[in-house]
């Protein structure tokens, strides 16, 4: 996963990192960057709904996809939530989608990795703050 205390800061290089992919494929940060740019996106999740924001963001990006594949970079959508629902959840979210080749939709059971990136927003019906780096 990630070791404690690698919280990257503004400017750093993001800290190599290790999720599963909705199929159960393991995916590492590293070895995608091995094949171009790489786009983070962090969602929210579940937190007791979908986010919309999210959900637009998500149609965005999906939107876009021959442009982003054209730039040879790929795109990373870092899903939290408890880990006994998040899997079900990220598939829900992603359902009726067709995902292109370059993006992968990982989960992060019980907000391992959006604890380690310092992403947390810990209050009543919300997982973390959306980011894109």
């Amino acid at each position: 996963m990630l070791a404690a205390g690698l919280t990257p800061k503004v400017g750093d290089k993001a800290s190599d990192f290790t999720l599963a992919a909705l199929d159960g494929s393991q995916v590492k940060l590293s070895t995608e960057l091995a094949h171009g740019p790489v786009v983070l996106v962090m969602l929210r999740g579940w937190p007791g709904y979908q986010c919309p924001f999210c959900t637009r963001q998500f149609g965005d990006f999906l939107g876009h996809a021959k442009d982003i594949e054209a730039t040879g970079a790929r795109v990373i959508f870092v899903y939290p939530g408890p880990a006994d629902q998040v899997k079900q959840r990220a598939v829900d979210f992603t359902a009726n989608k067709d995902m292109p080749s370059n993006f992968r939709f990982l989960v992060d059971p019980d907000y391992v990795f959006t604890l380690a990136y310092g992403l947390r927003w810990d209050a009543p019906r919300e997982t973390s703050y959306p980011r894109r780096s």
